[in-house]
């Protein structure tokens, strides 16, 4: 976002219009709220390698718009219906939406961490800026999202996904804090592969929790 601010959009931006300008504010809410609602998977799937694929193709859609555009001389219905402010709205409410939902499902910081990106982009889109105060913008939401990630990476390593505890990285970081004697007490389930042999591994969950 900061390279294409900085480079093909600055006199769109300047001018507050213009086609890419148009698309770019489409395009960027629709693929946050997506990547919130899309659930953890390695990199190297097919479906993650994909939808990078759709995201790096997006500019070349774009480019191609404009070079039919500049044949044609004008814009036809559609492309003066994205266009429009209120196209642009609507979709920053899309995907304010997707994200509430994630938040809904997964209850994690990245997801209250993406409530930030977006406002800092609606801002960098609707607020008329400059290119510079439209990149700090951008680079804040940049940070915000990297908060985000980290906090989640951290809640993911040292917090029980099941009981929402502290894991055993949790403890193992406490115990190197201590300074002195201390005595530990530690207290183990006896035979709980029975329990959910019987009652079923969704009860078992249950009583841990």
């Amino acid at each position: 976002a900061n390279y294409l601010v900085r480079t093909s959009l600055s006199p769109e931006i300047a001018a507050g219009s213009g086609i890419s300008l148009a698309a770019f504010s489409l395009l960027l809410p629709l693929n946050l709220g997506i990547i919130a609602l899309l659930p953890e998977r390695k990199i190297l799937k097919l479906s993650t390698l994909g939808f990078s694929a759709a995201i790096a193709a997006q500019p070349l859609l774009v480019n191609r718009l404009l070079i039919v555009t500049e044949i044609e001389g004008s814009l036809d219905p559609w492309h003066l219906l994205i266009g429009t402010p209120e196209a642009a709205h609507l979709t920053f409410l899309i995907a304010t939406a997707f994200i509430l939902v994630a938040f809904i499902i997964k209850r994690g910081i990245f997801e209250i961490g993406m409530f930030g990106v977006l406002g800092s982009c609606a801002l960098a889109v609707f607020g008329r800026f400059g290119v510079s105060e439209t990149t700090a913008f951008f680079a804040a939401a940049q940070l915000v999202l990297l908060f985000g990630l980290m906090e989640d990476s951290h809640r993911l390593a040292f917090v029980d996904g099941l009981t929402g505890l502290p894991g055993r990285r949790a403890f193992d970081e406490a115990l190197r804090g201590l300074n002195g004697v201390y005595s530990l007490a530690m207290i183990d389930i006896d035979h709980f592969k029975r329990f959910n042999d019987r009652y079923g591994h969704e009860a078992g969950d249950q009583a841990l929790r």
